[in-house]
């Protein structure tokens, strides 16, 4: 009983990335490697969840959004390079005649794209992808909850810190002592709704955070420092 009772040195709920969509199995290369190619150019959207396709991100960051008619859009998840997207809804069936979602571009996209029924067949003849892509799905789910969850129950402060270390993260950079600017070019609108905020509530830490030091804006350019994790 009483190893129920010890908590881990260190203990982390969340994982390194929420919100950021891990690269897609090496088995479902075969599908994707010669797919057609298509592009959308940064800062384009368009709706997500009535598609009848699957594509795998080559270059770029997707971010999705739910849709409220009454308040700012909410992000769901961000799909970067390697990543399936469409996937999860094609297993299911599922495909809403009214979209919930959209997709945003947050950087130019490069994407791979297969039909809805080719990536189902696809892992129905071969047991060997169908096992790692279903694993990787549920992944991707856990992931996009993790993002959901810590939206739901941290701070605002803190959930800030945390997207704009996955940004970070979803280009290969980390972030220092000295700012550094954010390698996914983002408003400040974007941030609060990544996180669930209020815009003008985000733009208030970001004051404090400017007199801590730890985050500076040139024109439309943010900088940040992982001196903000030393403000909660």
């Amino acid at each position: 009983m009483a190893a129920f009772d010890q908590k881990p040195a260190e203990f982390t709920v969340y994982s390194a990335a929420p919100w950021l969509i891990e690269g897609s199995p090496e088995a479902v290369n075969p599908l994707f490697d010669h797919a057609p190619v298509v592009e959308m150019p940064a800062h384009r959207e368009r709706y997500f969840g009535i598609e009848d396709w699957v594509c795998r991100v080559e270059e770029g960051v997707i971010a999705t959004y739910a849709i409220h008619p009454d308040m700012q859009n909410q992000m769901t998840g961000l799909f970067g390079a390697g990543s399936l997207l469409g996937a999860f809804k094609a297993l299911m069936h599922e495909r809403s005649q009214t979209p919930a979602l959209i997709m945003k571009a947050l950087t130019p996209v490069r994407a791979r794209r297969v039909s809805a029924h080719a990536f189902v067949d696809f892992l129905a003849a071969d047991d060997h992808a169908a096992a790692p892509a279903y694993l990787y799905l549920l992944r991707q789910h856990e992931q996009q909850m993790e993002g959901m969850l810590l939206n739901d129950l941290l701070p605002v402060d803190v959930r800030l810190a945390r997207i704009v270390d996955t940004l970070f993260r979803a280009k290969g950079a980390e972030l220092e002592a000295h700012l550094k600017p954010v390698p996914i070019p983002v408003t400040v609108l974007q941030l609060a709704e990544m996180v669930h905020a209020d815009r003008a509530f985000v733009s208030r830490i970001l004051s404090k955070w400017r007199e801590a030091g730890c985050f500076s804006r040139e024109g439309r350019r943010l900088f940040f420092s992982k001196g903000m994790f030393e403000t909660f």
